[in-house]
C-alpha cells in the first residue's frame, strides 16, 4: 500500500482512500485545458474546453486561462455568465478604487 494512504492514529483505510479519490477527482480548481470538446468543435484548429478563472489581483480584473489561448468560443448563454462575471468583478475593483462603474446596453 503507497505510504500516502496508510492509516494515521487508527484511520480506516477505505475512508482515506476514498477522500483521496474525492480530491483527485475534484476539479473545481482546476484553470486551463480540458482534454475535451463537450460541445463539439468550432473548427479544425479548435483545441477544446478550457476551464478558467475571472477575478482581480492588483487592482485589475483578470481572465486567467492557465495556458496561452488564441481565441475562446462558448454559446450565448455562456456569453452572458462571462459578462455577468466580468461585471460583477469590475464593481468590486472599481469599489476598491474608488470609481463608480456603469453598463451600457445599447448592443446593435
Amino acid at each position: 500500500m503507497p505510504e500516502f494512504i496508510q492509516p494515521q492514529d487508527g484511520a480506516n483505510v477505505e475512508e482515506r482512500k476514498r477522500a483521496m479519490t474525492r480530491a483527485l477527482l475534484d476539479t473545481t480548481g482546476f484553470i486551463g485545458a480540458v482534454g475535451t470538446h463537450s460541445q463539439g468543435a468550432l473548427t479544425p484548429a479548435d483545441e477544446g474546453d478550457i476551464q478558467f478563472r475571472v477575478g482581480a489581483e492588483n487592482g485589475k480584473v483578470i481572465l486567467d486561462f492557465g495556458t496561452p489561448v488564441n481565441w475562446v468560443g462558448m454559446d450565448a448563454q455562456q456569453a452572458a455568465d462571462l459578462a455577468s462575471s466580468l461585471l460583477k468583478w469590475a464593481k468590486i475593483v472599481g469599489r476598491k478604487n474608488g470609481k463608480t462603474i456603469t453598463l451600457n446596453l445599447n448592443a446593435p
